[in-house]
């Protein structure tokens, strides 16, 4: 049974419609036009990284939408946040979609579509990348606390308040984890280097991964 009030459920797929239309963009930037046969076959050498952009555009969704089903009323204050989560979301995707062409490109030595490009460059886009996801993280854990530390009404049951308060926590890590990234990228060699500062969100998604394996096991 679905117990948000209808204001919370507008506000809700209209966040949704942000997401949505951002995963749109991905698509819209990462597949090149069609004109022959080639072209058709050459779109899909674009889906790897069209994904990996994809599950962290999803990360944060599903985010918002557990947080929709832990928290029945909102405020002003929670409005306004999950506003300027859909500016960042449409802002974001665009560092988001041309690191991970970049990044693939390199990986893969040219094999996959990307830009070659150099370490002044690779630096920028890690600083935006790193910024975009610092924030929307921080936004996160913004509400998150306030689920916990506000008044009565925004409260959730008791019995998901350990969930609500490691899903908090798991949110600082991930402003952790972006502060430590932009770090690296503004030290760190990226001639010889250049995959460094995913190393901390490599590290995260092993981290968030194994840990609810754990719970879900136990």
């Amino acid at each position: 049974m679905d117990r948000r009030t209808i204001g919370k459920k507008r506000l809700d797929a209209f966040v949704d419609g942000a997401f949505a239309f951002s995963a749109t963009l991905l698509a819209i930037g990462t597949a090149p036009t069609m004109e022959s046969f080639d072209d058709v076959i050459n779109r899909f050498s674009h889906v790897p990284a069209f994904g990996l952009s994809m599950l962290v555009i999803m990360s944060f969704w599903w985010a918002h939408r557990q947080l929709g089903n832990l928290v029945v009323h909102d405020d002003a204050i929670s409005n306004a946040i999950s506003i300027f989560i859909m500016f960042l979301v449409m802002v974001f995707v665009f560092p988001l979609g041309f690191l991970m062409e970049s990044f693939l490109h390199w990986l893969s030595d040219g094999q996959l579509p990307g830009r070659g490009l150099n370490a002044s460059e690779m630096t920028t886009i890690y600083l935006l990348f790193g910024a975009g996801y610092g924030l929307m993280s921080a936004a996160y854990a913004f509400l998150y606390w306030r689920v916990l530390n506000s008044h009565i009404r925004m409260r959730v049951p008791k019995l998901f308040i350990p969930a609500t308060k490691l899903r908090f926590r798991n949110w600082l890590l991930c402003i952790l984890t972006a502060i430590i990234s932009v770090i690296l990228s503004e030290i760190a060699p990226l001639e010889s280097l250049i995959w460094l500062p995913m190393i901390p969100y490599a590290i995260l998604i092993f981290y968030l991964s194994t840990s609810s394996l754990y719970r879900w096991l136990r």
